[in-house]
């Protein structure tokens, strides 16, 4: 189908929260890569939802490792990426549609 491609820089956290909707709503799968200050975080999206995370930042590596061993709840670990993201000064983001195996 058409391909879409969102980047952005993230100003404040709504810039991105305003893409993944529009990745949501539209039921796309593919990567959103959002790369900062300290390090990059790739959520991985299967028909508008976040089906897995990876990360290069040390303590949200952590906290994925837990979640994969299934010491932390899937969508804690989302919030707390998205919440750390909202920290970063300086941002920037881009998704990619790609087919999504989980």
């Amino acid at each position: 189908g058409d391909r879409m491609e969102l980047r952005g820089e993230i100003r404040d956290i709504s810039t991105l929260l305003e893409a993944m909707q529009i990745v949501g709503v539209g039921k796309k799968s593919g990567k959103l890569e959002v790369s900062g200050e300290d390090g990059r975080i790739v959520f991985y999206i299967k028909d508008g939802n976040i089906v897995n995370l990876d990360t290069t930042v040390p303590t949200l590596r952590v906290l994925k490792e837990k979640t994969e061993r299934g010491e932390t709840d899937f969508t804690d670990s989302l919030i707390s990426f998205l919440h750390y993201i909202y920290y970063w000064r300086d941002g920037r983001f881009q998704f990619r549609d790609e087919s999504i195996s989980v």
